[in-house]
């Protein structure tokens, strides 16, 4: 059963076994998922065609983190992570560097020792604008779920022209990530020590 979408740009605080007390900021619309896989574990449920996402601005973006980042800086707040993530893959969002960049200016402001992190499924990692901003975090924590184009297609059902091989050129091409993979066995199995290693 899905879960519902986060319904604005700032969520949270996560109590989180991996990042501690974390603060999700979503890039994406509120009304729907915009992924370009459609996994067969993913908690938001699949990708609704969609011919125009009704994205949020870059200011709107800052706006509303600019007004938490106050508020929780007047309570003194602590995190231990901000995390890019929200009803999809963040990386698709039209102006992902732009938005990074805000988003960081504001961390150096509010809280200037909090990392910064993405969540992402590694699909546009290859794209150079995309590569830029990712460069720019703390952290990127990047899905790698098969081991080979058949269980890729199989297990994270790309949409579009996405492929495997794009995805691996584009991770080696990042300095710092942290390879994050679901081993699931059953229709779908991506276990096998070929697929492994």
């Amino acid at each position: 059963m899905p879960i519902p979408l986060q319904s604005g740009v700032i969520y949270g605080p996560i109590e989180s076994r991996r990042f501690g007390k974390s603060l999700g900021v979503n890039f994406l619309p509120t009304d729907r998922k915009v992924c370009n896989f459609n996994c067969v574990y993913c908690q938001y449920g699949f990708s609704e065609p969609s011919p125009q996402a009704d994205w949020p601005t870059v200011d709107e973006i800052y706006e509303a983190s600019e007004d938490f980042f106050q508020r929780a800086k007047e309570d003194n707040a602590s995190f231990d992570w901000v995390m890019i993530a929200g009803n999809g893959e963040p990386t698709l969002y039209p102006d992902f560097l732009a938005a990074v960049d805000r988003l960081l200016g504001l961390r150096d402001e509010f809280f200037p020792r909090l990392p910064v992190g993405i969540l992402s499924n590694a699909s546009t990692c290859h794209r150079p604008a995309g590569r830029e901003g990712l460069r720019k975090l703390d952290g990127c924590f990047m899905k790698l779920d098969a081991g080979d184009s058949r269980i890729f297609k199989r297990l994270n059902q790309p949409v579009g022209n996405t492929s495997l091989a794009f995805m691996l050129e584009g991770l080696r091409g990042l300095e710092k990530i942290t390879l994050q993979s679901l081993f699931v066995m059953g229709k779908v199995d991506n276990t096998a020590p070929a697929a492994v290693e």
